[in-house]
């Protein structure tokens, strides 16, 4: 088992605190806890290591500070890649094993949104099995201002908040706030002011030691094959629309004027038949 003294250094990306029977995964990459190479590299270890703790019942995924539980992707290593021409090869594939890890995690799993769920920071936590919020702060989807689309966000989500939603999250890529993610199904638990989300999240976690671990762990196998029997298979597909899209002019237009802070020129030119993206 990691013991709590095993809390990683300043460093990481990636804080892991086990304690008696769950462990926290900090997300520790000031100001915004941005998913890049090194943090996703460093969640997919700890991960691994936790699933094969026994003494672990349960996880819970939080952000460090008080701007973001995570505001999505490093666009600047994002506008990269895509000039380089590798884009879903060197990222949004690797980001998708690791994320779908976290969302076959065989253990009960709890996101703590202590601020900002943004683009992948959303879809990293919709991987969880519960979603507990603060009030007010920002949630969404807004890769399609830069040209883009959350694959893992596409495919996960819709589970959660259904067709309609998902179409405003991803179409309009406005985000919205905890409250109204609340009422869409989004959120499972808005945190009220005298309680923290990570809080809440700590007495779900007592609860899932007081349960019998494999009945938690097939109810949970249960009620994926309900949910999402060949989400993988799906995720395949999604991204390699984001393959054809990576190659687009606008794919590379959208974030580099985001990063210049200036209104971004789309181009608007039609994509091949959708058929060959397959």
């Amino acid at each position: 088992m990691i013991q709590e003294s095993d809390v990683q250094g300043s460093s990481s990306k990636i804080v892991v605190d086990v304690q008696v029977s769950h462990a926290t995964l900090i997300l520790a990459n000031p100001p915004l806890n941005l998913v890049d190479r090194a943090l996703l590299a460093e969640l997919s270890d700890a991960l691994g290591r936790l699933a094969r703790d026994d003494e672990v019942k349960s996880l819970i995924v939080t952000g460090e500070g008080d701007r973001a539980f995570c505001a999505g992707s490093d666009l600047k290593t994002t506008l990269a890649l895509k000039i380089q021409g590798t884009f879903v090869a060197d990222k949004l594939g690797p980001e998708t094993d690791v994320f779908s890890a976290l969302a076959e995690f065989p253990k009960p799993t709890i996101a703590a949104l202590n601020a900002a769920a943004l683009g992948g920071g959303l879809e990293l936590a919709a991987c969880c099995d519960l979603i507990v919020a603060k009030r007010g702060i920002k949630i969404g989807l807004p890769e399609i201002n830069i040209a883009g689309f959350p694959p893992t966000g596409v495919v996960r989500l819709a589970g959660r908040t259904g067709l309609g939603r998902i179409n405003q999250l991803v179409l309009l890529g406005q985000p919205i706030m905890s409250e109204t993610a609340h009422e869409w199904g989004i959120i499972d638990r808005l945190a009220d002011a005298e309680q923290s989300p990570l809080e809440i999240a700590l007495n779900w976690a007592e609860r899932f030691a007081q349960l019998p671990s494999r009945a938690l762990q097939m109810s949970k196998r249960a009620i994926a094959i309900g949910q999402a029997a060949d989400c993988r298979a799906q995720l395949a597909e999604v991204l390699a629309f984001s393959e054809l899209l990576a190659a687009a002019p606008d794919a590379l237009e959208g974030p580099a004027a985001f990063l210049a802070k200036r209104a971004p020129a789309f181009s608007d030119a039609p994509l091949p038949d959708h058929r060959e993206a397959s």
